[in-house]
């Protein structure tokens, strides 16, 4: 013990308690700012040490309660997170201390960390707050400069300390010792869990009759089937599904309504759509987004298209998984997950022949394999292997779904050449925020490759949209 906290710094406390902490605050505040304290500022008992640890972990506790609200419960693993990045952080401050100081020093490095840290940790936390209670959506490259600041800033705080008369430290330790610092700090960024300790209790949210809600699917399916435009005949028609199948995230709810609005207003598809939605708030207005209502619409479509000439456009926009399959979730409903199979027989059964299939997920790449044919064209968000964004409860659009439909879709109907102008559109923002790419992927076809040639539908002008990037 005494390697770590050297004879003076575990003397007692030249004053009072509550005098020496707030001293200490005071100093750290000083800090903070850019001041140079005194050389006697910082009272670095080992009490004061552990008081200040005390100090952090209630004010960690009281925001994060804070930030859960009313009705907030207590998550253990949650508090572990926490727990654990404490642990680090400390074992990374006690390499510093040892490095630059030898004997000791780790009392006084976290009296003066935690003093002056705590400024900046709660400067961040209310500008972290803001941006959730305003809902604003932060790309990546603000991210990182935010976390970087602030990483940045702790790292000139090891500096200083390190530089305080107490410890006079080398310059080349101290370098090294902030070198191992905001290493450890990027890795527990990166890789630790990010648990809250207090969450809301889902049974807040309203509740799903669920008996009603699955006895009403068949009156609500006919309901969409009865208002379809029969084909015109000797004419290529188009009909178009949107699905969106994960209920908790409202951004796949208001994706598929939006694509619906551009395709009607774009494509003059008015009489011709369907839509199907797995939210609480809709659960009333559309027919659930799960495999079953896809074959039912399928079939019901297959006896209104010419289904040797007409194309089925299928939009799906939900999570995906590595093995191949689109999220399906709806809390209490216990609905089943979409394979490339369940897509390709509920088409195959109803005899509809021509298919453009547009599935906006991560890995849904995978789906190319089980559904690509000569008379279809697939398209996917992501490679099998690679994640998709724009996902987040908070948006109107996945980065996909602004590409592909948002911008490239209302300049051309060409479904390949759209592919091929968002698919550049998003490596070109994958790469500005510093993302993994997506990989957007095509199959296209040979029979309707050379049965969309010559289509043109009667198009209107191109909306004016109110996006949101």
């Amino acid at each position: 013990m005494s390697d770590l906290f050297p004879a003076h710094e575990s003397a007692p406390a030249r004053h009072g308690t509550l005098t020496a902490l707030t001293r200490n605050i005071l100093a750290g505040a000083r800090v903070a700012r850019g001041h140079a304290p005194q050389a006697d500022a910082f009272d670095a008992s080992l009490g004061q040490a552990l008081l200040m640890l005390v100090l952090v972990w209630c004010a960690t506790l009281s925001v994060e309660w804070l930030a859960a609200g009313d009705g907030a419960t207590f998550w253990i693993w949650g508090a572990m997170a926490e727990a654990t990045r404490m642990y680090v952080w400390l074992a990374a401050l006690a390499f510093a201390a040892w490095l630059c100081v030898g004997r000791g020093g780790l009392a006084y490095l976290i009296v003066v960390q935690c003093s002056a840290g705590l400024p900046v940790w709660a400067l961040c936390r209310a500008i972290e707050y803001l941006a959730k209670a305003f809902a604003l959506d932060i790309d990546t490259p603000y991210t990182l400069v935010f976390y970087g600041s602030m990483l940045l800033w702790y790292c000139t705080l090891l500096w200083r300390a390190l530089a305080l008369p107490p410890l006079h430290s080398a310059a080349w330790r101290r370098a090294l010792a902030v070198l191992c610092l905001g290493a450890v700090l990027a890795a527990m960024h990166q890789w630790l869990p990010d648990s809250p300790v207090f969450y809301r209790a889902e049974s807040d949210e309203p509740g799903v009759d669920v008996e009603t809600v699955y006895y009403q699917q068949q009156q609500m399916l006919d309901a969409e089937m009865v208002q379809l435009r029969p084909q015109t005949p000797f004419t290529t028609d188009l009909y178009f599904v949107g699905m969106a199948t994960y209920a908790e995230q409202d951004v796949f709810m208001r994706e598929v309504l939006a694509v619906r609005d551009i395709v009607v207003k774009r494509l003059r598809l008015a009489g011709r759509t369907l839509t199907l939605i797995n939210n609480r708030s809709t659960v009333d207005d559309y027919p659930l987004a799960n495999r079953h209502n896809l074959a039912r619409v399928a079939s019901g479509l297959g006896h209104v298209m010419d289904v040797d000439d007409d194309v089925a456009v299928l939009f799906l926009t939900s999570h995906g998984y590595e093995d191949s399959s689109l999220a399906v979730e709806f809390g209490p409903l216990g609905l089943n997950d979409i394979y490339a199979e369940d897509i390709r027989s509920s088409f195959d059964q109803a005899g509809i022949r021509y298919r453009v299939i547009i599935i906006s997920a991560c890995y849904s790449g995978g789906f190319i394999d089980g559904l690509k044919s000569p008379d279809s064209i697939v398209i996917t968000a992501s490679a099998r292997d690679r994640a998709s964004f724009g996902c987040s409860a908070e948006r109107d659009w996945t980065y996909f779904g602004q590409a592909y439909f948002a911008d490239a879709l209302t300049r051309t109907t060409d479904f390949v050449a759209a592919f091929n102008e968002a698919a550049a559109a998003i490596a070109a923002r994958e790469k500005r925020e510093m993302k993994e790419p997506s990989k957007p992927q095509i199959w296209v076809g040979e029979n309707i490759a050379r049965h969309l040639r010559d289509w043109q539908p009667s198009v209107a002008p191109a909306p004016q949209l109110n996006e949101s990037r």
